[in-house]
């Protein structure tokens, strides 16, 4: 009877593993895709800082909340080495389940989203 015990409890191990891992790789995902809109951000900012700008104080308050994003951006534990993973940033490894992870890293793109819409309203 033992042998059946240890059996199902490796067995709940690895399906709650799979359901981990599948949660994590979502939530790398979203980690990579708001990276890359951060880039373009990034990028327009940059742009708009070396002309002329009539919002120059529109650009001031985005540019604020791109850095107070950049230091909430925190990495998905095992897909630190991923081969889109190109940037450079300090984010730090949190303790948190996957599934909050993901949320994180959601309310994370949702953020860097609205950020890239309001720039795009800069002239």
């Amino acid at each position: 009877m033992k042998p059946l015990i240890c059996l199902a409890f490796l067995f709940v191990g690895c399906v709650q593993n799979s359901n981990d891992k599948k949660i994590l790789t979502e939530a790398a995902a979203y980690h990579s895709q708001a990276v890359a809109l951060a880039k373009k951000v990034k990028y327009r900012i940059d742009s708009l800082n070396r002309i002329s700008t009539n919002d120059k104080s529109k650009l001031i308050a985005i540019e604020n909340d791109f850095k107070e994003w950049a230091n909430d951006l925190v990495g998905v534990p095992g897909f630190e080495g991923e081969k889109n993973h190109d940037h450079e940033h300090g984010h730090e490894q949190i303790q948190a389940t996957s599934s909050q992870l993901l949320d994180i890293q959601k309310e994370l793109y949702h953020r860097i989203e609205k950020i890239h819409a309001n720039l795009t309203n800069v002239k």
